[in-house]
């Protein structure tokens, strides 16, 4: 998710829903967390319009964090 989904995902939520919603990178420990309005620091790497490059970073991005978030939703369990 970018910053950008984010914002259109808020928009269309209740305000007591909204705390529910979280950027993909911002399960990653080793990333600080964003200030309000500048979680696009913490974007995925939107590889759609670029090259192969862009792809590998945004495979490296999703591995990397994918393990913090099934920490996470077993902890909600």
């Amino acid at each position: 998710m970018t910053a950008s989904h984010m914002r259109a995902l808020l928009r269309q939520l209740p305000q007591a829903k909204r705390e529910n919603v979280h950027m993909y990178r911002s399960f990653d420990p080793n990333l600080a967390k964003p200030v309000a309005g500048y979680e696009s620091e913490i974007d995925l790497v939107d590889p759609w319009y670029g090259g192969a490059r862009e792809f590998e970073v945004a495979i490296d991005q999703i591995e990397e964090v994918a393990p913090f978030i099934v920490d996470w939703v077993e902890r909600q369990l």
